[in-house]
């Protein structure tokens, strides 16, 4: 399996600009613009990011749902009420750390 850690830059700051504009992306977007196909490997260098941001970037990511599919470096196909309510929790803190402020 291909790791791609070599995109990993290139993902934090598509992450980065996301959550400035209080967005999120999903898996095909996010596959376009760094050159990783949207099916992945997604997991590994999604945990590698999540371990060193603080808060979690990688909850940005989404698929149809709304969701990410790992949540708390567990499974969310399909997401439980609590991933879904820690999600929306993650996703709020994001964009308020990365939010514009003045």
């Amino acid at each position: 399996m291909v790791s791609y850690a070599d995109r990993k830059e290139a993902v934090r700051a598509v992450l980065k600009y996301c959550a400035m504009q209080r967005q999120t992306v999903r898996y095909g977007v996010l596959g376009k613009a760094v050159g990783i196909p949207a099916q992945g490997p997604w997991k590994a260098l999604f945990d590698e990011i999540s371990r060193e941001e603080t808060p979690d970037i990688t909850f940005l990511v989404v698929n149809k749902d709304g969701l990410s599919s790992q949540i708390d470096f567990k499974d969310a196909k399909p997401a439980t009420d609590k991933q879904k309510r820690q999600a929306a929790e993650m996703i709020e803190a994001v964009f308020y750390h990365y939010g514009v402020r003045k």
